[in-house]
């Protein structure tokens, strides 16, 4: 990069058109909206009658409906994450803490306030429930990684539900590759967890799943989650959940935390 200055361009998109046109939309479409609040009366009025804080929230609602289902990533929090990650103290206010500003003379007061957000809240908040748990009871909460098969086999599924459940705070425990139902029900048995999400390809679902879940439970597991697609033959297999790219995954997560705490039977 240094040698050949490209940190020194002054437009790295060079005019490109996918930017430029993206750009433009961007900029169209803001001016539409500052057209509608100008002919609405102003910034002012529109933010008394709350029309700005509903165009906000229309737009905060879908955004956070697309990260909870991890279809908008949270880089190091819905995707990648790290358990043991250490959260620096920054020496910021916190602007939950602050006062609500005083009065202006001339101006109505605002019925609706603009409301603080975290992107990554809902996450933040289960990964925070599980570093008190661990705190609390000296170990972290862990789902057992039933993998079945070769490592070709498993490890895309597998590595996308370890990132799945470490996202709301779950250590994943990755088994070795399992072989039949009676070896992942001893794993598991001897992996201290009290979940298990079994990862392997469809057609090893379509053989291998109704067993491997029977073993999971018959080894103690109070829910079995399964990384892949819904099919009408593994209905009824003994999997509770499955997890895979459209599900809601902070709801998920919700679930499994309320279990692991005590919070459901």
């Amino acid at each position: 990069m240094e040698e050949s200055q490209l940190h020194r361009v002054i437009d790295p998109a060079g005019g490109a058109f996918a930017i430029e046109s993206l750009c433009d939309a961007l900029a169209r479409q803001a001016w539409e909206g500052v057209q509608q609040i100008e002919a609405a009366g102003g910034m002012e009025k529109a933010l008394v009658e709350g029309s700005v804080q509903e165009t906000i929230a229309r737009s905060r609602d879908a955004r956070m409906k697309r990260i909870a289902t991890n279809r908008e990533p949270v880089i190091g929090v819905s995707r990648f994450p790290l358990l043991d990650d250490v959260v620096p103290e920054t020496g910021r206010l916190d602007p939950d803490t602050l006062p609500d500003p005083a009065p202006v003379a001339g101006f109505e007061p605002i019925a609706t306030p603009l409301a603080r957000i975290r992107l990554a809240e809902g996450f933040e908040r289960l990964r925070d429930l599980a570093d008190a748990r661990r705190d609390s009871d000296g170990e972290r909460a862990c789902v057992f990684l039933a993998c079945i098969g070769s490592l070709a086999e498993h490890g895309a599924r597998a590595s996308f539900a370890r990132n799945s459940f470490e996202a709301g705070g779950i250590e994943a425990i990755t088994s070795a590759p399992l072989d039949d139902a009676t070896a992942a029900g001893r794993a598991f048995a001897e992996s201290g967890c009290r979940i298990a999400c079994i990862c392997g390809t469809d057609e090893r679902y379509l053989a291998e799943a109704r067993a491997v879940a029977q073993a999971l439970q018959d080894a103690g597991a109070e829910a079995v989650y399964l990384a892949g697609r819904e099919s009408p033959e593994l209905r009824g297999a003994g999997i509770d959940t499955f997890l895979n790219a459209s599900s809601d995954l902070l709801s998920i997560l919700e679930d499994a935390q309320s279990l692991l705490i005590g919070e459901r039977p």
